[in-house]
């Protein structure tokens, strides 16, 4: 499989950036100790964009994935889209999408699955201080990582969009 090609169709094929304001990653030692692991708003807006998505009479025909970097933010999204009172989230959970059902996998559990459209959540970001974006970006940072980003950003057939709550640009300026 390889990555979903650029085309002149912006709004639903190749890659998009969708930047997620105020987005905070709840490190060990922060307050919000049954929180480690997940980025809130990036979770919601996760849902918000299947929410949309199911909603919509077009895009509702694109099967939908959600890769996430970690386990915790995984099982945060999943909490969320399960106890959301949003009719076409419900809908989509028990009819699929695109014919497909929403799957919802991390960096390590997504090999094998494939959907239309992937949502990818990085869920890390600066510290609450905001003056520091730590460079430990989980099992990215661990032997074969790369592989496994690679694996991730090519599940999708179309489209990827991701959900990141700090500017790219920063990664560049700590090298």
């Amino acid at each position: 499989n390889s990555f979903p090609n650029p085309s002149a169709d912006r709004a639903t094929k190749g890659l998009s950036f969708r930047p997620v304001k105020g987005g905070h990653f709840v490190r060990r030692g922060e307050k919000g100790e049954s929180e480690i692991g997940t980025n809130h708003r990036e979770a919601l807006a996760i849902v918000e964009e299947i929410s949309r998505r199911a909603s919509d009479p077009e895009l509702k025909n694109d099967s939908v994935g959600v890769v996430t970097f970690n386990l915790q933010q995984q099982e945060y999204i999943k909490e969320l889209l399960l106890n959301s009172k949003d009719a076409a989230i419900q809908s989509a959970l028990e009819r699929g999408l695109g014919g497909e059902e929403i799957l919802i996998k991390n960096l390590e559990t997504v090999q094998g699955s494939e959907r239309d459209v992937i949502l990818f959540s990085v869920a890390f970001s600066k510290k609450p201080d905001g003056k520091e974006l730590p460079l430990n970006f989980g099992p990215l940072n661990n032997a074969g990582g790369e592989r496994r980003l690679n694996v991730a950003i090519t599940r999708a057939r179309k489209q990827v969009i991701v959900f990141c709550s700090f500017d790219p640009a920063e990664l560049i300026a700590r090298k």
